[in-house]
């Protein structure tokens, strides 16, 4: 939206909020039946027909589903999923969600794990052992002194 529009009706921007990235949940909304619906959201953007079946919910439902669901809906979540099961898709699918809907712009901040394994590997291939990935001055003292 334009800022010139924001300052002369403030409310605007509330009201497309509340139009375009809330989902009204009525049968008969073709907006929210195509924009709020995380399986067409996953075919569109990945070209899956559907989540992984496992981990599921209480009720059955797949976890990967119910994650992008909340996401997609606006509501503040935190999803634990096991290695290998596809968390990348629960944030990329309500991003780019949003974006399409409202344009905006999402930030993913990562814990560096997958840099954490490297070294680890690195160093005990030069028959280290350190305590844990947390012992972080003995590990920089030991890249210092190995240049890897």
């Amino acid at each position: 939206m334009p800022p010139w529009v924001r300052m002369q009706f403030p409310d605007a921007t509330r009201m497309v909020k509340g139009l375009r990235d809330t989902a009204c949940d009525a049968p008969d909304c073709a907006w929210c039946r195509e924009k709020s619906d995380p399986v067409k959201a996953l075919s569109r953007w990945f070209g899956f027909d559907g989540f992984r079946p496992t981990p599921t919910d209480a009720e059955g439902r797949p976890l990967q589903e119910r994650i992008v669901d909340e996401g997609m809906r606006g509501n503040s979540l935190l999803g634990i999923l096991p290695t290998g099961t596809g968390k990348s898709v629960c944030y990329k699918i309500p991003a780019l969600a949003k974006f399409d809907r409202i344009g905006a712009l999402t930030v993913v901040i990562s814990p560096p794990v997958a840099r954490g394994a490297y070294p680890k590997a690195q160093i005990e291939a030069r028959c280290w052992q350190p305590d844990s990935l947390s012992d972080a001055p003995a590990i920089l003292r030991t890249f210092k002194r190995w240049r890897l």
